[in-house]
């Protein structure tokens, strides 16, 4: 069993936002513009916000703003362990975002000399989804002190190590997770969904948005 990622932003939901509201503007305005440079640079802006650590440094400096806790996730992973249940997190962040997160997520549950990590069987940052499903490139530890990837090669997942970059067919020749007893959580369509499916996983979508639909329904 897996959970996609630590998704607080979605870059498909930021895109689209502010794609809008540029191109609103310049309605509003009267301006004359072409749709496609609107798109190319605000692509670009939200990459860049992305990859250069900006929108990373900025949740960590603040997530009672973004990151809503839910007491019940580490009941529910503990419960999955004592089943006897495999858990491995794969998200596209780097480990420090990562632990950022998930420690502010359970500082309320977890012991002083607890670690999130324990709670996993495999942790993979930077997978770089989706190709991630389709690349060769192989798994490097990552030492989390000093910030380093390790040379040597990537046979076995070790307990309470993290691991970068990978892909699926190694991650499969080393798990031997194959086929429907794998279900893979995501909130993201064809970074957490589709990919998964070469796999033969079973998946499992995020989308908050159906919560708010579901309890209107049910009024």
């Amino acid at each position: 069993m897996a959970h996609g990622t630590l998704a607080v932003i979605k870059l498909a939901d930021s895109l689209a936002c502010l794609i809008a509201d540029i191109v609103q503007h310049f309605v509003d305005a009267k301006l004359e513009f072409d749709a496609c440079y609107v798109y190319q640079d605000v692509n670009r802006a939200i990459q860049y916000a992305h990859r250069s650590g900006l929108v990373h440094r900025g949740i960590l400096s603040d997530p009672h703003r973004y990151l809503v806790k839910n007491g019940q996730m580490l009941r529910l992973l503990r419960m999955l362990r004592e089943k006897g249940k495999k858990l491995f997190l794969m998200t596209n962040s780097p480990y420090h975002f990562v632990d950022g997160g998930m420690r502010f997520m359970l500082e309320d549950s977890l012991g002083y000399r607890d670690s999130w990590r324990e709670l996993f069987d495999v942790v993979i940052a930077k997978a770089n989804k989706p190709e991630f499903y389709t690349s060769e490139h192989p798994f490097r530890c990552y030492d989390i002190e000093k910030d380093t990837l390790a040379f040597t090669k990537v046979d076995a997942f070790l307990p309470n190590k993290v691991y970068y970059h990978g892909c699926l067919k190694s991650f499969l020749q080393i798990t031997k997770w194959n086929g429907p007893e794998v279900i893979y959580f995501g909130d993201h369509l064809f970074s957490d969904l589709r990919g998964p499916s070469k796999a033969g996983w079973r998946t499992a979508a995020i989308i908050h948005e159906l919560e708010r639909i579901m309890a209107r329904t049910r009024t």
